[in-house]
């Protein structure tokens, strides 16, 4: 009798380019067994699964295939219980993330908004910094706190500023323009 194998679990890559796998293999006539499986993804890996593994994952190709990889490293996905409410967050996250500043609590009140909007039950999702931490990690949001100058840089008067300052500079030829911060270098 041989002895139990060791859970072991893939991750979403992992079972992406396996399923890509089998795809490739059914393409050229037939498909393989879950034993080849077995035996590609011990061969790739350096991981031992069942054969129920592979064929769950056989099974379930065509739509690995097709999901987008957020968090490639992931080795669960629960799928998402709002998935109307969740695209149309991120979509707001998207349209306005370069626009201003989206703290978690302005993300939370307009998430609270938008289940309202489409009917989503009270109550039905905690808005918490811990639901609000996931939602990022699912979607591959990330916040960046800007630094120095970057900080205190008006936008705005940058992006009107610009064709006058490329006229000026165009009387130039490049290696007379330097940068305002890099003179100091050449002052003595």
């Amino acid at each position: 009798m041989s002895a139990p194998l060791k859970r072991t679990t893939l991750s979403a890559r992992q079972r992406q380019e396996v399923a890509l796998f089998i795809d490739s293999v059914s393409r050229r006539g037939n498909r393989p067994s879950n034993r080849a499986i077995v035996e590609y993804i011990e061969q790739q890996y350096g991981l031992s699964v069942s054969e129920s593994t592979a064929s769950r994952i056989s099974k379930a190709r065509q739509e690995t295939i097709q999901t987008e990889l957020v968090n490639p490293n992931a080795k669960r996905c629960k799928p998402v219980q709002y998935p109307e409410f969740d695209l149309a967050l991120k979509e707001f996250v998207l349209s306005f993330q370069h626009k201003t500043i989206l703290s978690d609590a302005m993300l939370i009140e307009k998430a609270k908004l938008i289940a309202d909007g489409l009917g989503v039950p009270a109550g039905a999702l905690q808005f918490s910094l811990g639901w609000l931490q996931k939602f990022k990690e699912r979607n591959g949001i990330r916040q960046h706190k800007l630094q120095g100058e970057a900080a205190s840089a008006d936008d705005l008067a940058i992006v009107e500023a610009m064709p006058a300052l490329r006229e000026k500079c165009g009387n130039y030829s490049l290696d007379r323009i330097y940068n305002m911060d890099e003179t100091g270098l050449f002052y003595r």
